[in-house]
């Protein structure tokens, strides 16, 4: 499970946008955290709705990628409901 939580903090490009910094990486992280017990401006809810969609979308991008590649599933990646495909 840790493993695939790292894959994703990669995959979003965070590591090569903070320089490798996880003291950077960690303060975001825990920013947006904040954000989701309502510290900001915007109501969580939403936030998790909208991130979801940027989610489901870069997945549904590497899956008709590796599709084009002839690679069949990606790890993680997942339906609208939460299932595996």
């Amino acid at each position: 499970h840790l493993i695939e939580l790292g894959g994703l903090v990669a995959k979003a490009g965070l590591v090569e946008l903070t320089d490798d910094d996880r003291a950077t990486m960690l303060g975001a992280l825990l920013e947006v955290a904040g954000q989701l017990q309502g510290a900001g401006d915007d109501d969580p809810a939403d936030l998790r709705a909208r991130w979801r969609r940027a989610g489901l979308r870069a997945f549904a991008t590497d899956r008709e990628a590796a599709a084009a590649a002839g690679m069949t599933r990606l790890a993680g990646d997942e339906t609208a409901e939460g299932n595996p495909v």
